[in-house]
């Protein structure tokens, strides 16, 4: 059942830090604190994000500080394109920075701008931006960098050989690197995803209390970062959270109510904006119109259903990923079938869920499909990546 002991609580804790003041930046501007608290709240951000660079405990892994490094020039160097990276979140960006308030947008200016998204990462670049006391359509989203640092990190911390490490940093940035730099949320929730998957699993794992406080402190944060970003996020922090229930219940009988009771107060941030969202009347995107009535259209339709199915079997990077993980989970089924189960129930709840929401979505389906059905399964792509060489570390780790 313990398919890995071995942690560096040195990078967790870093970890831990960093994504602390990131969700402390959204709870100021929360709070509307005044405009100097939050830049200097951002320039702590700041230091400790260049510590991992400067500081010489953390050399060992100089093949992410190169990769940031070289991101974060990339971002710099790319202007946003995507309608979504454009128009939904930087422009969210832009609006906090000249208005200074976050709750500007339940005056529903520019309804296409999907102003009921949640807007943490938009937070984070309003504070840069203000800190250097100007706004331009590049530099403000460099911020998204500095937002992927901490499940990164934590995801490395669990691999004990640095082959593994690297293989693993590698599959991440070749699954999703690219969303790490457009603009785009799809590989930040992606990443938010799996660590807190890891996070929840270490605290079921581990029985000593003690042990388990700093996976509680980082499935609190990780899981309030994640349901901020974007819609997804929150219905991702479900998915986990039914998961292990799900696995608690078939394994040992019982539910772990310390789990719920952080999961729902690392919610209190989201759902607090979902009802200023309802009672200021802001359009969601998927209770337009007629949901139902879609739903069962696209359901009777042969047409739909193959065209979804279609894009499924073309997405090269989900089957890759799923083909990698049953490979690696075949012959280790009887030593890890917890970790392969939880796993799988995690992919299988939010695979439904992404289908779901082809089927009721207010936009033309083949539409849809070609301009999202790619990155929405980043997800997934990298669950089922990431823990794939964690099997593979402990099978060489048991012969």
């Amino acid at each position: 059942m313990n398919v890995n002991s071995y942690k560096d609580l040195k990078l967790i804790k870093y970890s831990a830090v960093l994504s602390f003041f990131i969700f402390f930046n959204y709870v100021l501007w929360s709070i509307n604190a005044p405009e100097i608290v939050r830049s200097i709240n951002f320039a702590i951000i700041i230091l400790i994000f260049f510590n991992f660079f400067i500081s010489t405990s953390y050399n060992e892994y100089w093949y992410v500080k190169i990769t940031i490094f070289l991101l974060l020039l990339a971002s710099l160097g790319a202007p946003t394109i995507t309608w979504d990276g454009r128009s939904i979140y930087l422009f969210a960006a832009k609006r906090l920075f000249f208005e200074s308030n976050i709750y500007i947008f339940f005056d529903n200016y520019f309804p296409d701008g999907m102003n009921s998204f949640p807007k943490l990462p938009a937070t984070l670049s309003a504070s840069f931006a203000q800190l250097l006391g100007t706004w331009n359509e590049i530099f403000p989203k460099t911020t998204n960098i500095v937002i992927i640092l901490p499940p990164i990190l934590f995801l490395l911390s669990f691999l004990k050989e640095k082959i593994f490490k690297i293989i693993a940093f590698s599959l991440l940035l070749f699954f999703s690197g690219k969303l790490w730099v457009n603009g785009l949320m799809d590989g930040i929730i992606a990443l938010y995803f799996v660590a807190s998957a890891m996070a929840i699993y270490q605290i079921t794992l581990i029985k000593n209390e003690n042990e388990n406080k700093i996976f509680y402190l980082m499935l609190f944060l990780f899981f309030s970062i994640l349901s901020l970003c974007k819609n997804e996020g929150m219905v991702i922090v479900f998915v986990i959270i039914f998961s292990t229930t799900a696995i608690n219940l078939f394994y040992e009988k019982k539910i772990n109510y310390k789990l719920w009771l952080i999961t729902l107060v690392s919610l209190i941030p989201i759902f607090f904006w979902k009802y200023l969202v309802i009672k200021n009347n802001i359009i969601t995107e998927f209770v337009q119109y007629d949901p139902l009535d879609r739903v069962f259209h696209r359901v009777t339709n042969p047409n739909d259903i193959w065209n979804i199915i279609l894009y499924i079997v073309k997405n090269e990077k989900l089957i890759i990923s799923l083909a990698l993980f049953i490979f690696c989970s075949y012959k280790k089924i009887n030593i890890n079938n917890r970790l392969i189960l939880f796993i799988s129930l995690n992919f299988l709840l939010y695979f439904l869920i992404l289908i779901g929401s082809f089927l009721l979505t207010p936009k033309d389906l083949l539409w849809q499909l070609s301009a999202s059905s790619t990155r929405i399964y980043i997800s997934l792509i990298l669950l089922l990546s990431y823990f794939s060489i964690l099997l593979i570390q402990k099978k060489i780790s048991d012969k």
